[in-house]
C-alpha cells in the first residue's frame, strides 16, 4: 500500500476529493448509468441547465469552452488545462448562467431536495465537534451574515459560489487564470448589492498596524506542525513577511498589530508569537474552523554526502508514479520530463518541503533510504518506495 489513513473516521475533518470519486462510483454501480447521463436526467435537464455536463472525455471538444491559464515565470502566461478525468469531484462543465439556477435550488428545493438538506446540514465529529462543513457545502458568515458555498480549483481553472440564505443572495464567480481569487471577488459583489445588509467585522475591518524591522525579522524563519509533518516558511521580503501557501504561491501576512495577521483572500486570521527576539509559534485559521499549530524550528543542512543518499527512484504503484531525485547544483531536485527541475528545501532531519507538499525520507533497519512519504494539506503518509 502506498498510504495509510492519517486518522480514526470522525475524528478529524479533511476535505478529500477522493471521496467523492467513490461516490460517483457508487451513484453509477447503484443507477446502472454513467455519472453522465445520471446528473443530466435527474439534475441538469429538469433545472434548465442545457450548457452543464459531466465532462467524463477528455478529448471531447466543447464548443465555447475557455481554456485555463497561468503566469509564466520570467513574464507572460501559459495554457494551464485540465487534463482530469476524476469526475464526481471535479469535471462538471457549466456556466455562471446555469449555476445561478443550481444555486437558486438551494432554497427552491425543486430537485434532490432530501439530498440538498442533508447537504446543507453541518457534520459533527466524534466528540461532539461541530464541523462547518456538510455535504459538499461550506459553511460560515460574512458581516453578520450566514453563508453557504464552494472554491474550486482545477489546473488553471478558478471558480467560487456563495450564497447568503438569510436574503436568498447568491454569487457565481468562474474564472480561468491561476492568480485570480474568486472567493475575494465573491464578496466584493455582495459588498456591493447587500451593503445595506452588512456589518462592520473586527477582523476585516482592522486596520493595518506596521511592526518595527526588529518585529517583523523576529518572525521569519522555518515552522513546523509535528503533528501533520507540514511546514511553514515565514520570509520578509520587499518589506511585507509573507508564507507558502497551499498551491506553492507566496501570500502576504496583513500586520493588524500584537502578532495578528489577515492571510489570503478572501482572508482568515493568523498568529505569530514570539519571546525574547525570536518567534516561537505560528497558528492559522483555516476555512473550516481549525487552528493548527506550527513550532519554530532551525532547518536542517545536510552535507553533500547526506544528499547523495536521498538520489535515485522512487515509485507508488497505486498511483502508477514513479519520481526521480537527482544532486544537482549542492541541492537536492525532483526531476520531471518536459517540465524544470523542482528544488527540495531541508527542513527537519531527512524531510524537505516541495512546492505544494512536504517530504520524509525513511530509512530502513540499516540506515538505508528504504523510500519518502508525501504530506499534504489533504495528503499524510502517502508512500513511495525506493526502486533497486
Amino acid at each position: 500500500m502506498c498510504s495509510t489513513s492519517p486518522f480514526s473516521t470522525g475524528s478529524e475533518y479533511s476535505y478529500c476529493n477522493t471521496s467523492y470519486t467513490l461516490l460517483a462510483l457508487v451513484v453509477e454501480r447503484v443507477s446502472g448509468q454513467r455519472l453522465r447521463a445520471f446528473v443530466h436526467e435527474r439534475l441538469l435537464a429538469p433545472l434548465d441547465m442545457p450548457h452543464s455536463h459531466i465532462h467524463d472525455d477528455v478529448t471531447e471538444i466543447v464548443p465555447g469552452r475557455a481554456s485555463a491559464y497561468e503566469p509564466r515565470e520570467g513574464g507572460g502566461f501559459k495554457v494551464c488545462n485540465s487534463t482530469v478525468e476524476a469526475f464526481g469531484a471535479i469535471c462538471l462543465y457549466t456556466t455562471v448562467e446555469d449555476l445561478a439556477r443550481w444555486v437558486r435550488n438551494f432554497g427552491q428545493g425543486r430537485v434532490a431536495s432530501a439530498a440538498i438538506a442533508e447537504a446543507l446540514t453541518p457534520g459533527t465529529l466524534n466528540d461532539g465537534t461541530p464541523l462547518r462543513y456538510g455535504g459538499g457545502l461550506a459553511f460560515g458568515t460574512y458581516r453578520g451574515l450566514r453563508t453557504v458555498g464552494h472554491g474550486g480549483v482545477d489546473a488553471g481553472y478558478r471558480s467560487e459560489v456563495l450564497w447568503f440564505p438569510e436574503v436568498d443572495f447568491g454569487v457565481v464567480i468562474l474564472a480561468n487564470l491561476s492568480t485570480i481569487k474568486p472567493g475575494a471577488l465573491a464578496r466584493r459583489v455582495a459588498d456591493l448589492y447587500l451593503a445595506e445588509r452588512l456589518g462592520a467585522d473586527e477582523f476585516l475591518d482592522a486596520p493595518i498596524v506596521q511592526p518595527s524591522a526588529p518585529t517583523l525579522a523576529a518572525y521569519v524563519g522555518l515552522y513546523r506542525d509535528e503533528r501533520t509533518a507540514l511546514t511553514r516558511r515565514v520570509k520578509l521580503e520587499d518589506g511585507k513577511l509573507t508564507v507558502n501557501g497551499g498551491f506553492g504561491e507566496r501570500v502576504e501576512l496583513v500586520p493588524l498589530g500584537d502578532g495578528r495577521f489577515r492571510l489570503g483572500e478572501p482572508p482568515v486570521e493568523a498568529r505569530l508569537v514570539a519571546a525574547a527576539g525570536h518567534a516561537t509559534h505560528y497558528h492559522e485559521q483555516t476555512p473550516d474552523g481549525r487552528e493548527p499549530v506550527f513550532s519554530a524550528v532551525t532547518a536542517a543542512a545536510p552535507s553533500a554526502e547526506r544528499l547523495a543518499e536521498y538520489a535515485g527512484t522512487y515509485s507508488c504503484p497505486e498511483l502508477g508514479v514513479r519520481y526521480t531525485l537527482a544532486v544537482r547544483s549542492g541541492g537536492l531536485v525532483l526531476m520531471r520530463r518536459r517540465t524544470e527541475d523542482i528544488c527540495l528545501q531541508p527542513t527537519s532531519a531527512d524531510a524537505f518541503d516541495i512546492a505544494q507538499f512536504d517530504i520524509v525520507f525513511a530509512r530502513d533497519g540499516r540506515g538505508a533510504v528504504a523510500g519518502f512519504e508525501i504530506f499534504a494539506e489533504r495528503i499524510r503518509y502517502l508512500r513511495f518506495e525506493r526502486e533497486r
